[in-house]
Formats: C-alpha cells, sequence, structure tokens
C-alpha cells in the first residue's frame, strides 16, 4: 500500500513526460522512496533500457520489484551501487541482490563509501534522466526532497564520475 500511496502521489503532481533542461524539485511526506520514483518514469516514459542506481541501501521490497519491472521488460539492464556496510548490515537483501544478478536481473552490483541517492535513467526514446533525492531505495516515515532533471549533460557528469568509482567498488 505504502509503495502504492508514494507512486499515486508523484503521478498526481505530474502525468507527462519532463520538459529537457528543467528541474523539478518534490518535497514528499515520508511516504515517497527512490523506487517510487523509478516506477513514475516507467509510467511515462515507457521501458527504461538502463539505469543506474546509487543508494546506501535498497528494502527486500524494492529488490523484488527491480526484478519483476525486468521479468516484465519494463526495465532493461541496471547498475546498482549500495553502501559498503551493506552486505554484513542487510544479509538477506544482500543474498538477494546476489541472486538477480546471478539470474541477469542486475548488470552489475557494486558497494563502495557512498550516501548519495540516485537514478539516472535512459528511457528507450532517448531522454536522460536523474533524479537526486535524500531517499533510499526503502520506505520510511522522513520527509524526503528529490529533483527530477532530464539532463543529458547532468547524465553523464554522474554517469562518468560512478563509473570511475566502480572500477574501485567493483563486486
Amino acid at each position: 500500500y505504502r509503495f502504492c500511496y508514494g507512486v499515486y502521489n508523484l503521478i498526481n503532481l505530474r502525468k507527462e513526460k519532463f520538459e529537457s533542461g528543467k528541474s523539478y524539485h518534490i518535497l514528499s511526506d515520508g511516504k515517497v522512496d527512490m523506487l517510487n520514483h523509478l516506477r513514475w518514469l516507467i509510467m511515462l516514459y515507457g521501458r527504461i533500457e538502463h539505469v543506474c542506481i546509487s543508494s546506501w541501501s535498497i528494502s527486500a521490497t524494492n529488490i523484488l520489484l527491480l526484478e519483476r519491472w525486468h521479468d516484465d521488460g519494463e526495465l532493461g539492464s541496471v547498475d546498482l551501487v549500495v553502501g559498503d556496510i551493506f552486505p554484513a548490515k542487510f544479509r538477506e537483501e544482500w543474498s538477494a541482490l546476489l541472486r538477480l544478478r546471478e539470474g541477469g536481473g542486475l548488470k552489475t552490483l557494486y558497494t563502495g563509501k557512498i550516501h548519495a541517492k540516485l537514478i539516472l535513467a535512459e528511457a528507450a526514446s532517448g531522454e536522460r534522466i536523474v533524479v537526486e533525492s535524500s531517499a533510499n531505495a526503502n520506505m520510511n516515515p522522513r520527509c524526503e526532497q528529490s529533483v527530477v532533471s532530464v539532463s543529458p549533460e547532468l547524465h553523464e557528469f554522474y554517469r562518468s564520475y560512478f563509473e570511475a568509482k566502480f572500477d574501485e567498488y567493483v563486486r
């Protein structure tokens, strides 16, 4: 219910694609997490060919959602970056991520000294969308902020940074 309510809130904010070159700032009441934004992008843009998600943590429910969206063809390749403490602190979720990677639902899985919460999405239609957020990929009751931008330059900035860091933290 909470996940659906989060997506519902985002859809009520905007029901059409974002304008290129603009940024959209959002404050939520604690019912919107990082993957709500990804579901919203899938609803607005259709298939997301590639996504890189950076989050200190990710919930078991959201791992299942990534797998489902991948299996349903709504989501292509997925790169995921989680905090370096994640494998030891969230063992069940870590095991689920390893299974998802083995099954093809994750292209790459990385850990590192990361606290940045980002979605770098490449829509099938060609748009490059960036979501910068205070929210992790798990639900919590805190007020969170996010910024959604359609910007090839911003997408490339983050992508280049993470690709350089991935070499250091590859798992």
